[in-house]
């Protein structure tokens, strides 16, 4: 795909292993002003992250869950790149908390209009350095409001593991806080 006409934009990488479903994210974006390089593979997308050199602004991964999250560790574990803000967009049986425990940037779950894409690229490149993390912690917070009994099944039975990085430790700081937050009497649920 062609560089974009608007060079005010910092570039995306597309990461994506439907080459019709990359396409179409690729000219979403190019029409809106982004300029974009599509990979078809997440190995040829990390390849491509750590051949830029950090140039990418956005990675959007458009890969099935299991692939996404698999590239979503790999970026989080590389130095150099582990600070690139990254969009998962996912089927709807797609994993939002363990990505967003894992360190996504954006979750969107298929289907989604083109708009909505567009919008959550902009939110995403525009958010400060110094909120992105206290974002993701208030989602992952949100997302374990009255799930934190599955996310301690997940870690018992050995479904979250070391070699992902630190997300075991995340699971379980996270649970650690959801439990510790204020309470609706009532209810449980969180204040």
């Amino acid at each position: 795909m062609s560089e974009s006409w608007r060079t005010d934009r910092p570039p995306v990488l597309v990461v994506s292993d439907d080459p019709d479903a990359g396409e179409l994210l690729g000219r979403l974006l190019e029409r809106d002003g982004w300029p974009i390089e599509l990979a078809i593979s997440g190995a040829a997308g990390l390849t491509s992250l750590c051949d830029a050199q950090s140039r990418y602004a956005i990675v959007v991964v458009e890969l099935e869950a299991s692939s996404a999250m698999q590239l979503l560790a790999s970026i989080r574990d590389t130095p150099g790149v582990d600070d690139t803000r990254v969009i998962v967009c996912a089927g709807p049986r797609g994993d939002r908390g363990s990505a967003w425990i894992a360190g996504t940037d954006g979750y969107l779950v298929h289907p989604f209009d083109a708009s909505h894409f567009l919008a959550e690229v902009a939110a995403v490149a525009a958010r400060p350095e110094a909120e992105r993390d206290a974002r993701i912690e208030e989602l992952v917070l949100r997302y374990l409001d009255g799930r934190s009994d599955l996310f301690e099944y997940r870690i018992r039975r050995g479904k979250v593991r070391d070699g992902h990085g630190d997300l075991l430790a995340r699971y379980r700081a996270a649970a650690d806080a959801w439990r510790d937050l204020p309470r609706d009497g009532k209810r449980g649920a969180v204040l």
